[in-house]
């Protein structure tokens, strides 16, 4: 019997809605059956490429990282043909290969081969940026990216230009407590906080402690980490009551996560 492609195309959707819930096996298992599906059948690049991209973002949220390179590369590939071909411009296509080099370059990092994924996040910045403009969401990712990568290149002058970039972004085109702007206010702290520059670190730490809070309740887990932030900033700048006292919140939290 011949593969479906609108069984791979449901497959594909139900693996996507399995990832949002954090079912992360089920999204697997089904997101492994559609590619196999398209692989087999006559689809377009665009097809292929999405199902080996999703399949390698659910791969890194599990931190299974020995086939979500080559995955990432696939995806990338078949994008560049297909843009080289008929497809120029393309605006999903663009944005697709955009979205598979960002995340082959955040598989690097995590590798700690920040050189490799240097190059990625630019690229993915240069396309996302030409298909969206300079004050989207997705430029500033790759902004973000960019500015991570380069603090662990130990270039900070670039992290933190990069930094600012995507947190202005972020700030322009969020709703004002979005979570997405609390990373960029933490990143940014911790940069700072590498550097010394305590005085400037500390209002986005604790910026970014308020929209967590606010956005997603005093006890959960990544609450905890930015308290944890907050506690070693302390440290730095001599308020050891202040800092043990965000240390027993943080605690606190992860022990009654451990009871539930």
């Amino acid at each position: 019997i011949p593969a479906d492609p609108l069984v791979a195309h449901s497959l594909n959707n139900l693996g996507l809605l399995f990832w949002e819930l954090s079912e992360f096996d089920e999204a697997q298992a089904l997101l492994e059956r559609a590619l196999a599906l398209r692989e087999q059948a006559s689809v377009s690049h665009l097809e292929k490429a999405t199902s080996l991209n999703n399949l390698a973002v659910v791969y890194l949220w599990q931190d299974k990282f020995g086939e979500t390179g080559s995955l990432l590369q696939k995806a990338a590939l078949l994008c560049e043909e297909a843009l080289a071909g008929a497809f120029t411009g393309h605006a999903e296509i663009t944005n697709l290969l955009a979205s598979s080099l960002n995340n082959l370059g955040v598989l690097y990092h995590i590798q700690r081969r920040y050189q490799d994924a240097e190059p990625l996040y630019l690229r993915a910045h240069t396309h996302w940026e030409k298909l969206s403009g300079a004050r989207h969401p997705n430029v500033a990712t790759a902004l973000h990216n960019l500015g991570r990568n380069y603090q662990f290149l130990r270039d900070y002058e670039s992290s933190e230009r990069y930094h600012l970039r995507a947190l202005t972004i972020r700030e322009q085109v969020l709703v004002s407590m979005h979570l997405l702007t609390a990373i960029s206010l933490n990143n940014l702290g911790e940069l700072y906080c590498v550097q010394e520059r305590y005085a400037e670190a500390e209002p986005l730490l604790r910026r970014a402690l308020h929209i967590r809070e606010v956005s997603l309740g005093s006890s959960n887990t990544d609450v905890a980490t930015d308290l944890d932030n907050l506690a070693s900033l302390l440290h730095n700048t001599s308020r050891e009551w202040e800092a043990k006292e965000l240390e027993e919140q943080a605690k606190s939290i992860r022990n009654k996560k451990k009871t539930l």
